[in-house]
C-alpha cells in the first residue's frame, strides 16, 4: 500500500480589489431597488466604503460606512428623489443625511438637524456589516 502525503494547504486568505465606479453604484441602486419594492431584506457591502440594504417595509438606503453618510433610495416602495453623478474621473454621490444607530434603532439626521428614527430595521444586520467592513480595511478602493 502505497502512503500518500496529505496536503495541508494554508488558508487563503483573498483581497480583493474594488473599483468603484458610476455603473457600478447605479448597478447596485437598481439592484437594491428591486429587492425594497418586492418587500425583502438585502444587504450589499462594497469594500469598506459603502452599503446597501433594503428592508421588509420597502425601504432601501445607501450608507458610506466612513462617514456615516445616508441616502435613502426607496420609502415604502416609492423610489426617492437622490442624486449621483458622473464626471470624467470621479462620481459623486449627493449625500442628504447622516445616520447612527441609536437606542436600538435606526436614526437619521438631516442637514436641517431633523431627526427620524426608523424601528423595524435589521439593526444586528446592519451593526455586522458596518463591524465587518471596518475590519477588512486590506480591500483597496479605487475611485476611477
Amino acid at each position: 500500500m502505497k502512503k500518500t502525503k496529505k496536503n495541508k494547504k494554508k488558508p487563503f486568505v483573498k483581497i480583493e480589489s474594488i473599483q468603484l465606479t458610476y455603473e457600478l453604484i447605479q448597478k447596485e441602486i437598481k439592484y437594491i431597488t428591486r429587492y425594497a419594492q418586492k418587500g425583502v431584506s438585502k444587504f450589499i457591502t462594497l469594500g469598506n466604503v459603502l452599503l446597501f440594504f433594503s428592508t421588509l417595509d420597502g425601504d432601501a438606503w445607501l450608507l458610506d460606512i466612513e462617514d456615516r453618510l445616508a441616502l435613502q433610495l426607496v420609502d415604502q416602495g416609492e423610489i426617492s428623489p437622490y442624486q449621483v453623478k458622473d464626471a470624467k474621473d470621479a462620481f459623486s454621490i449627493e449625500w442628504k443625511a447622516q445616520y447612527e444607530i441609536m437606542d436600538n434603532n435606526f436614526a437619521v439626521i438631516d442637514k436641517n438637524g431633523k431627526v427620524r428614527m426608523f424601528f423595524d430595521y435589521p439593526l444586528e444586520e446592519i451593526q455586522n456589516r458596518i463591524n465587518e467592513a471596518a475590519r477588512l480595511s486590506k480591500f483597496q478602493i479605487g475611485k476611477r
